[in-house]
């Protein structure tokens, strides 16, 4: 009789630790008030050449392009919460964290990188970059960057009007 109390004990705090972690889960991201991701261009002549900055909030979301450092655009566009919340909910789905940093990248260069940085108030949350080169990806984050990437992009007007 002893066993099943103790299994009964086991299944009961492992049912409540699955649902805790769940409810846990669901409500990750609703506390982010500001998105930022920046992707890094690929060396390539100044002519061709477009990296950016956006910067999310409910308010609204900004964008400025720049080839080697000459500004190029530098635009602000209307956000909503509703639009900032699936974006918050794309960042939970995409399992994005940061991981130990990858730094052997077998001497590939002239990549792409693309880097986030995620707050909740005053207190960065979530802080990396992602360098593709070559097929391969290097950094201190891991999860689905590309999904994120171009979900925030798809909140920005005339995107490619803007990177010409």
């Amino acid at each position: 009789m002893k066993n099943h109390k103790i299994y009964l004990i086991i299944i009961s705090a492992s049912i409540l630790l699955f649902a805790n972690s769940c409810a846990i889960n669901k409500h990750a991201g609703e506390n982010i008030t500001k998105i930022e991701y920046a992707f890094g261009d690929a060396s390539v002549a100044p002519k061709y050449h477009r990296s950016y900055v956006v910067t999310a909030t409910k308010d609204d979301i900004r964008i400025v392009v720049n080839s080697y450092g000459n500004i190029l655009a530098d635009t602000t566009f209307t956000m909503n919460k509703r639009k900032f919340k699936v974006l918050t909910k794309k960042f939970t789905e995409t399992e994005i964290k940061n991981i130990n940093k990858t730094t052997d990248n077998h001497g590939c260069s002239g990549g792409t990188t693309k880097s986030f940085t995620i707050t909740e108030g005053e207190k960065t949350v979530l802080n990396g970059t992602v360098y593709n080169c070559g097929g391969a990806k290097f950094g201190d984050l891991d999860g689905d960057v590309d999904s994120f990437s171009a979900a925030i992009i798809k909140y920005i007007p005339n995107i490619k009007t803007l990177l010409e």
